[in-house]
Formats: structure tokens, sequence, C-alpha cells
């Protein structure tokens, strides 16, 4: 598996993986994939398996702190580590600009995520209800990433 920096070319592969891991009313638009692809300020990576996508990962240094927008792997690559990865390769990125905090948003419902997350030292912080919508509840999660 290799990573790199998410190309424009990749929005065709990277909206498919999107309405595979999503719900409709929870998926990015695919402007705003666009958006997030064309933003230099955004740290946009993909991870590669034969040279296809099989995840990706955004996040953004803000100041102090470095925020993951979305996180994805296929669902047939899930369960193999790709997640793990990603997320340790956008916090070197993030350490790298000068964040120290990791932040980031999950349901409350995705039992699997919070999993990794809290097995990557990520802990829950806050509460988000209906975050994701009417009675779907979410949780602010945080990890410090540098002293």
């Amino acid at each position: 598996m290799n990573f790199r920096r998410a190309k424009l070319e990749d929005l065709d592969e990277i909206m498919r993986i999107e309405e595979l891991c999503f719900r409709p009313s929870e998926r990015f638009s695919r402007e705003t994939y666009r958006s997030l692809l064309l933003r230099r300020d955004i740290a946009f990576v993909v991870a590669e398996i034969d040279d296809r996508i099989v995840g990706f990962v955004a996040a953004e240094a803000r100041g102090l702190k470095g925020y993951v927008y979305t996180i994805n792997v296929h669902p047939e690559h899930q369960g193999k580590g790709i997640g793990k990865a990603l997320m340790k390769e956008i916090e070197t990125i993030m350490r790298n600009a000068g964040a120290k905090i990791m932040e980031l948003e999950v349901r409350a419902d995705n039992k699997r995520a919070i999993k990794m997350y809290e097995s990557l030292g990520y802990t829950t912080v806050f509460f988000l209800p209906s975050y994701y919508g009417p009675g779907k509840n979410g949780y602010l999660m945080r990890k410090r990433i540098s002293e």
C-alpha cells in the first residue's frame, strides 16, 4: 500500500467509495470533494493498492488543531488496517503542519470506527446530540499528537 496526495482526476473514484461507505443523507457532495481537492491548505491523501484507490482521508491544520473532514475505506478493504494507516499518515502530516491536537466527529452508532479511533488514542470529549440529523447523535473525539 502506498499513500499519495489526491488529485482532481481521482474524484470519480473518491465519489464511488463515498457512495459505498455512507448513507445518502450523510455523504459529502461531489462539489464538496471537488472543493477539498482544489484547496492547497487541505491535506487530502489516498491509499492505493496495485494503483487502485482503496481509501482516503482529508484534513486541515487550523493553528494548533488538525481536523479530519472525512476518512473512507472501500468496503472490500475494511478491517485490514487501511483506516489506521490513513489516520497515522494524516496525523504525521498535521503534526508537520504544526498541529498538536487532532479532532474528528463520528456517528455515535458507528462502533467500528469508534473502536478504531480509540485504538489510535482518541477519546470522546463531547456528545453531539442530533449532529447527523434528528435522532442521529455523534461524538467529538480528540487526540494529542504532539507536545
